[in-house]
C-alpha cells in the first residue's frame, strides 16, 4: 500500500520536473535601447489606454450607483424596503475609487513621455535611479 503511493508520488513529481524543461518565460522588453521618439511613444500610448480605462471605470461606477439608488427608491420608504439596490450602490463607490490608480499611472505616464523626449532620466519600473533625501531617528535601548 505504501509502495503504491510512494511510485505515485514519484511519477507525479518525474512529470512536473520534466515538464518544466518545456515552459516557455516571457521575452524581457528592454526598453532602454529605444530612441526618445519611441519611448515618448510608448509612454503616451500608456497614458492614453489608462487614462480610457480610469474614465470608463468611473462612468460605469457611477451608473451603477445612481441604477442602485434608482432601485432602492423605487421600493418606496417603509417597512417593505428591502434595500436591494444598496449593493449595487456599494459596488459603483467601489469600482469609482478603483479608477484612481488608474488616473495616477496616466499622470506618471505622461511625464516620463514629457522626459523621454527633453532626455531627461525616465526610470522603469519600481526602483529608478534617484536619489531621495531621508532622515532617520535611532533610539538607544
Amino acid at each position: 500500500m505504501k509502495t503504491k503511493i510512494f511510485h505515485q508520488i514519484a511519477i507525479i513529481l518525474g512529470v512536473l520536473m520534466f515538464s518544466t524543461s518545456l515552459a516557455q518565460g516571457q521575452e524581457i522588453d528592454n526598453s532602454f535601447n529605444k530612441t526618445p521618439q519611441e519611448m515618448h511613444d510608448m509612454f503616451m500610448k500608456k497614458h492614453k489606454t489608462n487614462k480610457l480605462v480610469g474614465w470608463i471605470m468611473v462612468g460605469s461606477g457611477v451608473v451603477m450607483i445612481v441604477s442602485g439608488l434608482g432601485i432602492n427608491l423605487s421600493e418606496g420608504w417603509g417597512e417593505g424596503n428591502q434595500n436591494k439596490g444598496l449593493g449595487l450602490s456599494y459596488l459603483g463607490g467601489a469600482i469609482t475609487l478603483t479608477s484612481i490608480p488608474f488616473f495616477i499611472s496616466a499622470g506618471s505616464n505622461k511625464r516620463k513621455a514629457r522626459l523621454a523626449l527633453k532626455g531627461g532620466t525616465v526610470g522603469i519600473g519600481m526602483f529608478d535611479k534617484t536619489n531621495h533625501l531621508s532622515v532617520s531617528i535611532t533610539i538607544p535601548f
